[in-house]
């Protein structure tokens, strides 16, 4: 846009070096026309400035925050907890055993070596979904008890009681309604397994789900921390080097969740990134506007003192038009009241003058008599 501005403009100056002098008219419209022309490029921009903003502000609604970071977690104030644990011909227990009722802030299992500690934690794994491997062993049938007092077992359960709490600020807490459920697993044999949901035969996705929705996330497993992994946890280097490893940031962010607002942080990050850009040009054409305006202030000012001179001229001529006029009527008035004592002047003269007439008119009259008698008298005497 720049360069075609400047090529513009050198078309300009090329063409006023051919042509004669403009006139201040022709001047002043060619000026109108730079002036049209780079309002035009400042629309274009304008245009495509807002256009890009509005293209990011569409991007950033029709993100799905849910799809983003995994299924919304429903946080009420509440949580689960591990009510109590049966296990029927888990390892070393034959037959049906009960572990619990547990304190609704039981969090640790602790003991001497032999005291079931690792029966206890294996068959947490075992319900949640956990292969062989993660439990030292080569198959899952191997979970089964046998003993050379029971053998030849068909198969092993382990089912976790859950209920949902909500405590208050005095470290009280009650049962809600409704959030009581059962996870079940099951292994034969032949180290297939099934599992189970409120005895009803389930998958290990809708337990995955369920748990997920209570805010317990199988997928990374940072809510069950075994004896070695203390250990591991503190050789942890503080930060990951590639995508594949795991430092001690992304294990705190796997525990506390927010490992999976990670993709949308970034996304978001662009969209500030892309906004940022757009900011940056717009602050760019607002300092340019700015200074243009600062080159643009004495000819304002100046403009503005030549607009109140021409004012304040208009009014000094305006007053002396009104103290001319004012004048002319004063004299005027002096000429009438002239003209006036002149015709009553006149009009006195002319009465003086007919009186002067009549007189004389009567004196030519007794001229006349006397003339008269005179001649009677002349004509006696002869």
């Amino acid at each position: 846009m720049e360069i075609e501005k400047e090529e513009k403009n050198q078309k300009i100056i090329e063409e006023e070096e051919e042509l004669p002098p403009l006139e201040e008219d022709e001047k002043e419209n060619e000026n109108n026309s730079e002036n049209e022309n780079e309002n035009e490029d400042n629309e274009l921009t304008n245009e495509f400035l807002n256009e890009k903003i509005d293209n990011i502000m569409e991007k950033i609604q029709q993100l799905d925050i849910e799809k983003e970071i995994g299924e919304k977690e429903k946080n009420l104030g509440t949580r689960i907890i591990i009510d109590k644990i049966t296990l029927e011909n888990f390892k070393s227990y034959a037959g049906k055993k009960i572990i619990g009722p547990l304190h609704y802030r039981f969090n640790s299992v602790v003991g001497p070596n032999g005291s079931g500690k690792s029966n206890l934690m294996e068959s947490l794994l075992f319900v949640f979904g956990k292969r062989a491997k993660r439990m030292r062993l080569n198959k899952l049938s191997e979970l089964i008890h046998n003993s050379s007092s029971i053998k030849e077992l068909r198969n092993a359960k382990v089912s976790i009681y859950f209920r949902e709490i909500k405590e208050d600020d005095n470290n009280n807490f009650h049962y809600i309604e409704g959030g009581d459920f059962v996870m079940t697993r099951e292994v034969y044999k032949n180290s297939s397994s099934k599992y189970f949901l409120n005895g009803k035969e389930s998958s290990f996705d809708e337990i995955n789900k369920k748990l997920s929705r209570k805010g317990i996330d199988l997928k990374h497993n940072r809510f069950l921390i075994l004896q070695g992994e203390v250990e591991q946890i503190s050789l942890m280097k503080q930060k990951a080097q590639n995508p594949n490893e795991t430092g001690l940031l992304e294990f705190l962010e796997d525990i506390i969740g927010t490992k999976r607002y990670i993709n949308l942080i970034d996304k978001l990050n662009r969209a500030i990134d892309d906004l940022g850009e757009i900011r940056t040009t717009k602050v760019h054409r607002v300092r340019i506007a700015k200074n243009e305006l600062n080159q643009l202030e004495d000819v304002k000012n100046q403009s503005t003192d030549y607009y109140n001179k021409e004012k304040q001229l208009l009014i000094l001529k305006h007053l002396e038009l009104l103290i001319q006029q004012y004048l002319n009527n004063i004299e005027l008035k002096k000429k009438k009241d002239e003209i006036e004592n002149l015709e009553k002047e006149f009009d006195k003269v002319k009465e003086e003058q007919k009186e002067k007439m009549r007189s004389m008119a009567d004196f030519a009259m007794k001229v006349k008599e006397f003339r008269v008698e005179q001649e009677k008298i002349k004509k006696e005497k002869k």
